[in-house]
């Protein structure tokens, strides 16, 4: 997946330094059509990888310079608290 997306080396090299093995369900299905450029709703339980699957897309468009210049990440009320 990561090489038909063309992430980094360093996104990569971060992915896996942060102990990722393998993309989660979530993962998979979601990062594909955020990278392109397609809306998504994801529900699935804390800890399913939701806020690795929107950030990474959007982090490579930030790089690609694709009209991005940030992203705001807010965490819900529950991992707030």
């Amino acid at each position: 997946m990561a090489k038909t997306l063309n992430f980094g080396k360093a996104f990569l090299k971060s992915v896996k330094t942060s102990g990722y093995k393998t993309p989660t369900p979530v993962q998979m299905q979601a990062i594909p059509a955020l990278a392109g450029r397609r809306s998504a709703i994801v529900l699935a339980e804390t800890g399913s990888g939701k806020s690795l699957a929107f950030i990474a897309p959007l982090l490579e468009m930030i790089k690609r310079g694709d009209g991005l210049s940030a992203v705001v990440m807010a965490p819900t009320r529950e991992l707030t608290i």
